[in-house]
């Protein structure tokens, strides 16, 4: 990977962790900052009407001033987004599996994934590992250890596992998830937008891999 490559691959890796964390964790002082400090990173996905658009709501909503009113608002829309029993559903098995219940083949499939690569989600939760968050942190993962080898073998592999991850599962959850999201009023303030962008990111992003598969 020559630098210009080392470069992008340094910001998909940023920006998949950002919205890895975004839709895992309840909303902080933290979460506000680092999305602001990666926005302009996110702006270089821009790529037709409907991104700007999406970045104008985002840009709208992180410009606001940060104020306990303003957390609180952001902590109950995720709370009654994703926390609450008539809520979002964030597992693949739910959109995939015909009864719509968690814990099923998208599940076994995407966890026979990470262990290949050995991939650990270190993280302190319960939820199942084909849960939209641990699917954009294991495309973060790989990001990095494409960045880090230089043996072509395995980039060649880390490539092609990344475009097949995204065709097989992490696109068909993200557009599942973005759809469900979009019957929810509370999701218009900042989770419908990101949602959005991140299908859009998502997108470019299987075009990238694609294009330096090719070199």
């Amino acid at each position: 990977m020559n630098k210009i490559e080392n470069d992008v691959l340094e910001g998909r890796e940023v920006v998949y962790s950002v919205l890895s964390k975004i839709f895992l964790d309840s909303p902080d002082k933290n979460m506000y900052d680092m999305v602001k400090n990666v926005f302009p990173l996110m702006q270089n996905f821009i790529s037709d009407d409907l991104s700007q658009n999406v970045f104008s709501q985002l840009n709208t909503f992180i410009e606001s001033n940060f104020t306990d009113e303003y957390l609180l608002n952001w902590q109950r829309d995720y709370t009654s987004l994703f926390c609450l029993t008539s809520c979002v559903p964030v597992s693949e098995s739910y959109y995939t599996s015909v009864e719509r219940l968690v814990m099923q083949e998208s599940r076994e499939q995407v966890l026979s994934i990470y262990k290949k690569y050995r991939f650990s989600m270190d993280y302190d939760s319960n939820e199942p590992e084909d849960h939209i968050s641990y699917e954009l942190m294991f495309m973060s993962f790989l990001s990095k250890q494409l960045r880090l080898t230089n043996d072509e073998n395995k980039q060649n592999d880390l490539i092609n596992t990344q475009i097949q991850f995204i065709d097989e599962h992490l696109l068909i959850l993200a557009k599942a998830f973005t759809e469900k999201m979009s019957m929810f009023e509370q999701s218009n303030r900042f989770y419908l937008p990101v949602s959005l962008f991140m299908i859009e990111f998502i997108k470019a992003d299987y075009e990238y891999l694609k294009s330096i598969l090719d070199k």
